[in-house]
């Protein structure tokens, strides 16, 4: 006994005269006797199959069950409908005599397909991200559907005719199984990827969400291959920040009042970063570091760093203000900025337990002595000479200070007053006293020290606190 595949040679016959036709010719035995009468060749050299009658106990569902074919006399559409045992019979028997057998396809070529269609669908979805992987199941399952046919037809066909001859026809293609394969393959990927990108995303908002922008953490997040953890060497724009007169005020204050200005503080100069584009690097007491340029890249971050320090002058008098209105023996607080522009490394910075995103380098060095420095020249905020060439000079209004001597660099380093945008217009006595300043720096230059101290006076007169003109003029007295 060899069992097979049976292969439905054609649509169901029927005796009904209005049935349409059928694959093998049918009879009923009550003109069976007239049929071999007078169409004897109907019997001649063929072999006859005798069935029990077309009745509901021996009708059969086929693929050609719901297909429709014109009705002989009316050529209205007529759809199949069942199958009678006799004719199942006469399937089986011709597909002996044709010697055309269904060809399953074999267990390993099924597993090696399957496969090959997942692994398209989840390494393009890996590699590519969920659109790509899309397309390629897609692609996958048309291919599936489409190699069924062409194969169980030994021919690829389509618009036009045949274009390629396969060889035996009638393998079987388990397209349902194939096809399916192939889509949770593609579903499993997306729904891995998305759980694993998600995880990471969230891990990148929550590291960085408290020391950039949200656009910054968006973008990040989006393209993680842009952040390189391990360190890199990159040119970066560097703020450091600290706020005098906040050891005189924790003194006198009560501490919860006195972490309520604190924090009021810290968080308006960090949304001023955030607002700017830049990285809060840390907070130390009441100082500041923030960056620009990394982890994401900012091409005017020189730019950003001034801006910076010009908006957290103007909210610091804002705060001053406020607090003088709560309190009118609160003390005036000054902030002190300094700010470099250099090539640093930056990357995590720290153990094997704890790390911190952060950037060292000389650049850095010199921007946290430059915000020390202030006091010197009784300014509030120093920017060097590298961070000026960086940025868009004549937007802001600066006055040259001093050259300064920093360890570890064998040239002096040449310093500068940032005080305002250039649109920006101080006040008169201010104005004037820049103007003498100016005038007696050129002099001291020349060391003309008689003019320069008169220029310098006439600076203190305008303005007595100008403190480079009162540096200056202390030096032009002693030369």
């Amino acid at each position: 006994v060899l069992p097979f595949t049976l292969r439905y040679v054609g649509p169901p016959s029927s005796t009904q005269a209005d049935a349409p036709p059928g694959t093998f010719p049918a009879y009923s035995s009550s003109t069976l006797a007239e049929v071999a009468l007078f169409t004897p060749e109907a019997f001649r050299d063929r072999i006859v199959m005798l069935g029990s009658g077309y009745h509901d106990s021996d009708k059969f569902r086929t693929p050609f069950f719901d297909v429709e074919a014109p009705a002989p006399r009316t050529g209205d559409p007529v759809p199949y409908g069942w199958m009678y045992g006799v004719e199942i019979h006469a399937n089986a028997l011709q597909n002996m005599l044709d010697g055309a057998y269904v060809r399953p396809m074999g267990k390993a070529a099924e597993t090696l397909v399957l496969l090959l269609l997942a692994t398209l669908a989840g390494g393009l979805t890996f590699r590519r991200g969920a659109t790509a992987g899309g397309l390629a199941t897609v692609a996958s399952v048309l291919a599936v559907v489409a190699g069924g046919f062409w194969l169980w037809a030994g021919e690829v066909y389509g618009p036009g005719g045949t274009y390629l001859t396969l060889g035996d026809p009638f393998l079987a293609v388990p397209i349902v199984p194939l096809a399916l394969g192939s889509v949770l393959s593609y579903v499993l990927s997306v729904s891995y990827v998305s759980v694993v990108e998600g995880r990471e995303k969230r891990f990148i908002k929550s590291a960085f969400g408290k020391y950039v922008s949200p656009e910054v953490v968006a973008e990040i997040a989006e393209h993680p291959e842009a952040l390189q953890l391990g360190g890199q060497k990159r040119d970066l724009s560097l703020l450091f920040s600290d706020l005098a007169g906040f050891t005189t005020l924790s003194e006198r204050m009560d501490p919860q009042d006195l972490l309520s200005h604190l924090n009021e503080y810290l968080s308006d100069m960090t949304r001023i970063v955030m607002e700017e584009k830049g990285t809060l690097d840390k907070y130390i007491g009441d100082a500041i570091m923030a960056f620009w340029n990394a982890p994401k890249e900012v091409e005017d971050h020189a730019d950003r760093a001034l801006r910076t320090a010009i908006l957290m002058q103007r909210r610091m008098n804002d705060l001053n203000r406020r607090w003088k209105e709560q309190d009118p023996d609160a003390e005036t607080l000054v902030v002190r900025i300094g700010v470099n522009t250099g090539t640093v490394v930056v990357g995590n910075v720290g153990g094997a337990e704890r790390f911190d995103y952060s950037a060292i380098g000389d650049a850095v060095n010199l921007a946290a002595r430059l915000e020390p420095a202030n006091k010197t020249y009784d300014t509030l905020v120093m920017v060097s000479e590298f961070t000026l060439a960086a940025a868009h000079r004549e937007r802001y209004r600066v006055r040259e200070l001093d050259l300064l001597a920093v360890k570890g660099k064998e040239e002096p380093v040449k310093v500068y007053e940032l005080l305002e945008f250039a649109d920006a217009t101080l006040p008169p006595h201010r104005e004037e006293a820049l103007a003498h300043y100016e005038a007696g720096l050129k002099a001291f230059r020349h060391r003309d020290w008689e003019l320069a101290a008169t220029y310098f006076r006439a600076a203190l007169a305008a303005d007595p606190g100008d403190g480079p003109s009162r540096v200056y003029l202390e030096r032009a007295e002693r030369y």
